[in-house]
C-alpha cells in the first residue's frame, strides 16, 4: 500500500503466497495454527461485512467459554497431554487448583492414567463428606 498509495484485498493474498515458502525453512506448528486461525477470523469478518455472513451475537464470548471449557476437560482428564502454558493458564485462573484435584478416583473412575504424574491426594475432612 505504501508503493500506490491504494489499499487492495488482493496484497494480503500476494504477501501470504509470497512468504508462505519460509514455513519449509522454519518450521513451527504454533506459528502456523496462529496463521490460520487468524486467516480464519480475517474470512469470516470479511465475509460478515458483506453481509455473506450474519453476525452472531456474542460469539466471541461463546467462542472462548467453548475453548476454555475443552481446556478445562483436559486439565481434569488428560493433563499431560496439554501444553505446559495451557497448564500454567488453567492454574493461573482457577488459582492453581487445576492439578489439586484427586487423579487417582477420577483415574478409576474414567479409565486413565493421569494418577501417575499428577498424584495429589488431597485431605478430605469428615464432616463435609456424606
Amino acid at each position: 500500500a505504501k508503493a500506490t498509495g491504494k489499499e487492495a484485498s488482493w496484497h494480503s493474498a500476494l504477501a501470504g503466497v509470497v512468504a508462505s515458502p519460509s514455513y519449509f525453512l522454519f518450521r513451527s506448528k504454533t506459528a502456523a495454527f496462529y496463521l490460520f486461525w487468524k486467516l480464519m477470523e480475517i474470512c469470516l469478518r470479511f465475509g460478515n461485512d458483506k453481509g455473506y455472513l450474519p453476525t452472531v451475537p456474542l460469539f466471541t464470548e461463546i467462542l472462548y467459554a467453548t475453548s476454555t471449557g475443552i481446556l478445562f476437560y483436559l486439565g481434569m482428564l488428560e493433563p499431560h497431554s496439554l501444553r505446559k502454558s495451557y497448564l500454567e493458564f488453567l492454574n493461573r485462573i482457577t488459582g492453581d487448583k487445576i492439578l489439586k484435584v484427586n487423579h487417582k478416583l477420577i483415574d478409576s473412575v474414567f479409565g486413565s492414567k493421569t494418577g501417575l504424574k499428577y498424584n495429589h491426594s488431597p485431605v478430605y475432612q469428615e464432616r463435609f463428606i456424606s
